[in-house]
């Protein structure tokens, strides 16, 4: 019984260490996608911007 407990529990460090790892990078890149967007918007809206004042 202790060895099979111990098991799990190391599985489960195991597997909350990996989240731990990979959640990161997931919102990371999420992240990065909102800035990306809101840089592309800003920028479209300044050259609109530009194009109706020349």
């Amino acid at each position: 019984m202790s060895d099979k407990k111990k098991d799990l529990l190391e599985e489960n460090i195991n597997k909350r260490l990996d989240e731990a790892r990979y959640e990161p990078v997931k919102k990371r890149k999420k992240s990065h996608l909102r800035e990306w967007m809101m840089f592309i918007i800003f920028s479209l809206m300044l050259l609109g911007m530009l194009l109706r004042y020349i």
